[in-house]
């Protein structure tokens, strides 16, 4: 009994191991293939993998925004820069045929949204999407000329960005 005990937990070793090989072979056209388990029609070698990288306080890099009152004096408040906040679809006057209605917005954002920043998308000057999410699909829009903006606001309401309005033209039959 006891040796059916040392063979199962032998197997299981060795599958565990097996299963954290990569190998690569090449099919009969030529292209190269990866897995964990090739067909054993082939010559398959190993690839070493090269170590996992691991990123030390990867969550502190970004950091609240705070506004501080130390000894009666208030200190300036540091302003969350935005490399890049802008449409990057529709483009600016570009005609959009949709005979549903249907004109997905993205944003492009740089960095990524810190803290408890929102975007706000809106269209014609009505809010559509509030939230984190960098595109935001648009249904059932008229046929004719449309305005579209985002902005990023603060946790407590206040605009930190705005990005350029683009103008656009629904298409619809």
């Amino acid at each position: 009994m006891r040796h059916w005990i040392v063979v199962a937990i032998s197997f299981l070793f060795f599958s565990a191991v097996i299963a954290d090989t990569v190998f690569s072979w090449k099919d009969s056209k030529g292209v190269v293939h990866y897995g964990d388990s090739p067909p054993e029609s082939v010559k398959a070698k190993v690839v070493v993998l090269p170590q996992l990288t691991i990123l030390k306080d990867y969550g502190k890099l970004y950091k609240p925004v705070l506004i501080a009152k130390e000894k009666g004096q208030e200190k300036k408040q540091q302003k969350v820069i935005y490399s890049n906040f802008s449409i990057i679809a529709p483009k600016n006057k570009q005609a959009i045929r949709a005979n549903n209605g249907d004109v997905t917005v993205i944003l492009a954002l740089k960095p990524k949204l810190l803290g408890k920043h929102k975007l706000h998308v809106f269209l014609d000057g009505k809010q559509m999407a509030e939230g984190d999410l960098k595109m935001v699909n648009l249904s059932n829009l008229d046929r004719g000329e449309h305005t579209v903006y985002a902005i990023i606001k603060g946790a407590t309401g206040e605009d930190i960005m705005k990005s350029k309005v683009v103008v656009f033209t629904v298409i619809r039959h």
